[in-house]
């Protein structure tokens, strides 16, 4: 009781009036409660049905399909305000590459961009879109605090030269972003790493365009732990083919496989069209490439492969549960398309007793099926097996 009196009295004084140097540090902000009714929710977008105003957004694909060319892309229909693949950019607004590779072809990739489409417009001092090389990990706090620091200068320029706010963060890429020699599947590494970027993308007031690796292949989802996929508002996935004997990449797409409010499944056609943007030290042309937006379509795209073993043993466990506990759902509000939905926790709990798990001990087995069950809501979504909304009761159908 003595010692509980003491730490009462060093570290919480008395009731209501918090003291002590961690108080005194971190003082806690206020709680505001708030009650359905106040006010008419309004949600703020960047591109009208596809990317929010704000948060975080990945980019995610395999290499070479074209992440960052499409990235670009939508810097430069922000700068101008030409719609992204057919969806209305609400207003324009700058962009800022936060570059851990790629440095060396940012500056010709956006002249193809100009020469390619953009040649009859007048661009005065370019366009609103800047970028620079990232001085470090951004899991270094110092780090942290120069990439901050630089952020909020470029948001003040962007106004004083453009005269629009800045809109986008791109970090490319998350991976050599946050190259530390950390496990990227531990879901804590993966939730601090989000986190920090949602600080970033709060400095800015913009959103956060996170791009992303893909495993092996395009079933396995983002790279490392499925808390990536957890934290992010909207994923757009890149989506090709490639031949493995000369590499050729056909047949690319980007397809909206999460967002927190939209319905998931839109996706577009595009080809990467070359372009002479120069001459290099021999004369000799020096080519670039821009995007050209194909046809876009409401079908989820679906897989060429077999489902992989989580899903199918997924869609098993949701036709084992769904008479007992499906109901019907609209996840994208009254005007949206009716499902018949499980809630994802009586779906879980199926599919573990399913899920054949690896380990040699009761807890290994249990982080084994944790993880497939992870991968498998993941990779329902990429394969267009599933829909999945996680904000509130988080609710899984088939589509």
């Amino acid at each position: 009781m003595a010692d509980a009196a003491r730490f009462h009295d060093e570290s919480f004084g008395t009731l209501g009036e918090p003291s002590g140097p961690a108080f005194a540090q971190k003082p806690v902000p206020p709680v505001k409660i708030h009650w359905h009714g106040e006010a008419t929710p309004v949600r703020r977008e960047l591109v009208k049905g596809l990317l929010p105003r704000n948060g975080l957004a990945v980019l995610a694909g395999q290499s070479g399909a074209g992440k960052t060319f499409l990235a670009l892309e939508l810097a430069s229909c922000l700068a101008t305000g030409d719609d992204f693949f057919g969806h209305k950019v609400r207003d324009r607004g700058g962009s800022l590459f936060l570059l851990a590779e790629g440095l060396g072809t940012i500056a010709e990739r956006l002249e193809a961009i100009r020469l390619g489409k953009l040649a009859e417009e007048p661009l005065g001092e370019g366009l609103p879109i800047a970028w620079m090389a990232l001085p470090g990990s951004l899991k270094a706090p110092e780090v942290q605090k120069a990439v901050t620091a630089k952020i909020v200068e470029v948001s003040a320029d962007m106004r004083d030269r453009f005269g629009i706010p800045l809109r986008l963060l791109v970090i490319d890429t998350l991976s050599a972003a946050f190259a530390t020699g950390e496990d990227k599947n531990a879901d804590g590494v993966a939730t601090q790493e989000m986190a920090i970027l949602q600080k970033m993308a709060e400095a800015a007031g913009a959103l956060a365009l996170i791009v992303a690796h893909y495993g092996k292949d395009a079933d396995t989802g983002i790279r490392g732990s499925s808390a990536y996929t957890a934290s992010a508002d909207a994923i757009l996935a890149v989506l090709a083919e490639r031949e493995a004997a000369t590499g050729k990449v056909s047949g690319r797409r980007v397809a909206m496989t999460k967002s927190r409010w939209l319905e998931t499944g839109w996706n577009a056609g595009f080809d990467l069209c070359s372009i002479e943007v120069g001459k290099d030290e021999d004369g000799e042309p020096v080519l670039s490439a821009f995007i050209v937006p194909g046809e876009a379509s409401l079908e989820p795209v679906k897989p060429k492969r077999p489902l992989s073993k989580p899903v199918t043993i997924l869609l098993q466990a949701f036709r084992a549960v769904v008479a007992d506990s499906g109901e019907p759902v609209r996840p994208h509000g009254l005007n949206g398309h009716e499902f018949t939905a499980v809630p994802r926790e009586v779906l879980r709990r199926e599919f573990y007793q399913r899920y054949p798990a690896d380990g040699d001990t009761e807890a290994k087995r249990a982080e084994s099926k944790k993880k497939a069950f992870q991968r498998a809501l993941t990779d329902g979504q990429l394969q267009g097996a599933i829909g999945f909304k996680d904000e509130g009761e988080a609710w899984v159908w088939l589509v």
